[in-house]
């Protein structure tokens, strides 16, 4: 995997684990928390930054949908 890829995939699973200990999974909320995080530690420059957010946000939408019209969906590597 190139490098620019392993970082944004990095850091779009930290961004999932701050997701998933705030609650923050709204875009904007997420971007609160995370967006400094993801610039500094992963070095990612804004515009990805702030795409590997709403990404991580749009998937935690989705499950959440999922799961209220009872579709779990299979198990990932986290068990879940």
């Amino acid at each position: 995997m190139p490098a620019p890829l392993r970082a944004c995939d990095q850091a779009a699973s930290a961004a999932s684990q701050v997701a998933f200990a705030t609650g923050a999974t709204h875009k904007y909320a997420l971007q609160e928390r995370a967006y400094t995080a993801l610039k500094v530690e992963h070095g990612l420059p804004a515009q990805p930054a702030v795409r590997v957010i709403g990404k991580v946000a749009d998937a935690y939408s989705t499950r959440t949908s999922h799961l209220k019209k009872g579709l779990p969906g299979r198990r990932g590597r986290h068990g879940g």
